[in-house]
């Protein structure tokens, strides 16, 4: 079956450098003040989620995705005698991380990474392991049987919805524009150097350049992470001290370039939305699509699970 084969619960685990750099400024919601370097932050994310879609708009793009991979599978496990809910294959959207991470020195700062995407995942991860506990001998043949006759070409509307070539395109275009304005004050070896200095436990056997794999490991599972209004588990909440403690040490060893690179950045962004109008629009138009095509579905960001949304 291929409900889960794209989103195992250790993927985080597979992550090097180049993968903690995009994503260590996944921060809390933060409420920025109307100049200074939050704003300027919170401004060309805007412009940034304009073409490469929101969370709601990349949930949205998964809701349209399982249809697509399982909507003929469900049925025809329907007719077997199985009833079956394709809503059950929705994933959680791959954690985008930060859009400005084209240098460690411009990601925002106190990173919640990691328990970010361990909320993300938890909900889908649960509902995919309680359907495997489920299946019976017949019942799996009959699964087996269903998506062969089904999966033929399945998938390929999914894909266009979640990586539009004109996606990539702009993605690259957009480390392009940014990565200048980072390499000023170096590459991230002066910040890996700094982050050892700063002992932080959870990386105790790490180099830190391993720390995705080495928060995989102590990451916990799926039903000790909250869901919703869960209340919090002791293994939780030991996960999220340990998070605190390197998203400390990681703004000691980031803040001072931070606040110097901040000010330069609307010009740059500037730039790129004007060299990249027309792409821009063509985006915007794509995720307005993809959001009308999920509503149609069943999907809304206050149910983005459907009829399984906790």
């Amino acid at each position: 079956m291929r409900l889960a084969a794209r989103w195992g619960p250790r993927r985080v685990a597979a992550c090097v450098l180049a993968c903690v750099l995009a994503a260590a400024g996944c921060s809390g919601q933060q409420s920025p003040s109307e100049s200074g370097p939050d704003a300027v932050r919170a401004r060309a994310v805007a412009s940034h989620d304009r073409w490469a879609g929101d969370e709601a708009a990349r949930q949205a793009a998964e809701y349209v995705a399982a249809h697509d991979l399982n909507a003929a599978w469900a049925e025809c496990m329907t007719e077997r005698g199985y009833a079956t809910q394709w809503e059950r294959a929705i994933a959680a959207p791959q954690l985008a991380g930060d859009p400005l991470a084209a240098s460690i020195w411009l990601t925002a700062p106190h990173t919640t990474m990691f328990s970010t995407a361990a909320r993300l995942e938890a909900w889908p991860l649960r509902q995919q392991e309680a359907h495997q506990r489920g299946l019976g001998d017949p019942e799996g043949r009959a699964a087996a049987a269903c998506r062969a006759g089904t999966g033929t070409g399945a998938g390929a509307a999914g894909d266009a919805a979640r990586r539009p070539l004109e996606l990539a395109q702009l993605e690259t275009a957009w480390q392009a524009a940014l990565a200048p304005l980072g390499q000023r004050f170096g590459g991230a070896t002066a910040w890996l150097a700094c982050l050892d200095e700063q002992h932080v436990p959870a990386l105790s056997d790490w180099d830190p350049a391993g720390m995705a794999q080495a928060f995989a490991e102590i990451r916990p599972a799926p039903e000790d992470v909250p869901v919703g209004s869960e209340a919090e588990s002791p293994a939780w909440a030991v996960f999220l001290a340990q998070e605190r403690t390197f998203a400390d040490a990681d703004w000691t060893c980031r803040s001072q370039h931070y606040a110097e690179a901040m000010p330069e950045l609307p010009a740059v962004v500037s730039a790129f939305e004007t060299a990249h109008a027309a792409a821009i629009d063509t985006m915007a138009t794509h995720w307005r699509e993809v959001e009308a095509k999920a509503r149609e579905l069943g999907w809304s960001p206050q149910r983005p699970y459907g009829v399984l949304t906790p």
